[in-house]
């Protein structure tokens, strides 16, 4: 069968401009995501992971009660006074539903912020945030698993829905500002969840309405050039330990300032990974 070269150009325009198109519908979520100074992990395809973590050695590993906790000390979602067994498996549940929703890219942000800048700060402020293509289903389950484990809590917590730019998203708030509250949103196929609220709101917003979260990661250099020059791997991880560092370093009664000051940790700690997920071997990049 012969096909005309006009046609065959033709046809090659049109799915060229369908595919610009697609990637204009479904831009890139570093776009929405909020800026971290502290750690940043960017999941290129969670679904696409998910199938070959399957028979991976590496499963048992990430996806185990010890891995939960670890991120559950991490996000600090739960208090450590709900020690009730009931608690802790709605607190399983909570965990693993997150997870199971994600569908494609995966960003998850820490920003460090002490009260005062130069001093010294016993307990600063984490800002955790997570924003994903996600499945809806999924997604509202993990609200709802949240909003049951927030009644059973011994901590204080209320459960309210709020709206921002015409979008409903559901606040768990715990008195005293404690570091257990979330705010957490799904909007155009995307799971919002922070435990900052103006920070759940900045990414609602920019999803909604498709302009870039203002001072948003996108912004800083030093994530973005190392995530696109190791674009294809399936994981990629930036943490810049300076504001912790420098924040210990204010503190004058602190057994470890001369080990920093003499190792210049105070200067520069930064570390990037980036790690592959392949059947005919895995690659882990550490800088």
């Amino acid at each position: 069968m012969r096909i005309n070269s006009k046609y065959l150009i033709a046809l090659m325009i049109l799915l060229m401009t369908m595919n610009l198109r697609a990637q204009e519908e479904a831009p890139s979520l570093i776009n929405y995501v909020p800026n971290a100074n502290l750690v940043v992990v960017k999941i290129n395809n969670a679904k696409d992971l998910k199938a070959a973590l399957e028979n991976h050695p590496l499963k048992s590993l990430i996806n185990s009660d010890k891995a939960k906790e670890i991120l559950d000390e991490t996000l600090q979602i739960f208090d450590k006074e709900d020690v009730d067994i009931t608690v802790k498996e709605i607190e399983k549940k909570v965990i693993d539903k997150i997870f199971n929703s994600f569908t494609g890219e995966v960003f998850f942000t820490i920003s460090y912020k002490p009260a005062e800048v130069n001093k010294y700060d016993p307990r600063p402020r984490l800002i955790c945030s997570i924003i994903a293509q996600a499945d809806s289903g999924p997604f509202q389950a993990f609200i709802k698993a949240g909003a049951k484990y927030a009644d059973k809590a011994v901590g204080q917590k209320t459960v309210t829905p709020q709206s921002h730019e015409g979008v409903e998203y559901t606040s768990l708030r715990v008195e005293d500002d404690l570091p257990g509250s979330a705010f957490v949103a799904f909007v155009n196929g995307v799971g919002i969840c922070s435990n900052d609220e103006e920070t759940c709101q900045k990414m609602i917003k920019a999803v909604v309405k498709k302009t870039p979260y203002e001072n948003g990661l996108k912004t800083n250099e030093k994530v973005v050039s190392y995530f696109s020059a190791n674009a294809k791997k399936d994981i990629l991880c930036f943490a810049d330990l300076i504001p912790y560092f420098k924040n210990e370093m204010a503190n004058e009664k602190s057994n470890t300032k001369t080990v920093m000051e003499m190792l210049k940790l105070d200067k520069l700690f930064q570390i990037n990974a980036a790690i592959d997920i392949d059947e005919k071997g895995d690659s882990f990049d550490v800088v």
